[in-house]
């Protein structure tokens, strides 16, 4: 088990978006966006993967979670387009408490992110950065849900606790 921190640099995406409880969305949106890298020539074989987990189903709905996968933006998509429902968006830089992870990417992984934020990220003295998604890093084909072997790491955004007894500015 490998853990520790990462900062994420600011990356260009395309991405498609679905709504609902993640273990049904996420399939889903990588579904929508294979197809459409398939359908415009956008290889798949070096590509990386990013799975943005933009609401916490403890806080929003289940029905209201919002998950986007996306890829880096490819050269031939213009600035300007939104073909076939892929939208455009940067990645948001920053601190990132980093699990690498080999299994499926169902429930499982879902279990990890969890333990990576209710035990891990407090431990380091560190606290959520919720102004920013959770970012899942796919190192295989999206859609190995089952792949015990699947490569992906999960990072979770912080930011530096208050330290004790300081003064807030």
């Amino acid at each position: 088990m490998s853990r520790g921190l990462v900062y994420l640099r600011p990356t260009h995406l395309v991405f498609i978006r679905r709504l609902g409880d993640y273990i049904d969305s996420a399939p889903e949106a990588w579904r929508a966006l294979l197809a459409w890298m398939d359908a415009n020539g956008v290889p798949r074989h070096g590509a990386m993967y990013f799975g943005l987990v933009r609401d916490n189903p403890l806080n929003v709905r289940p029905d209201k979670c919002r998950f986007d996968a996306c890829i880096e933006a490819p050269a031939m998509l213009d600035g300007t387009s939104a073909q076939e429902g892929v939208q455009r968006q940067r990645l948001p830089a920053g601190s990132y408490a980093r699990h690498r992870y080999v299994g499926g990417y169902g429930r499982e992984l879902r279990e990890r992110a969890v333990s990576l934020c209710r035990e891990w990220v407090p431990s380091q003295g560190l606290r959520l950065a919720d102004e920013r998604p959770s970012v899942i890093i796919l190192r295989d084909n999206p859609l190995l849900g089952r792949d015990k072997t699947a490569k992906a790491e999960i990072c979770i955004p912080v930011s530096a606790t208050a330290a004790k007894g300081s003064a807030a500015a």
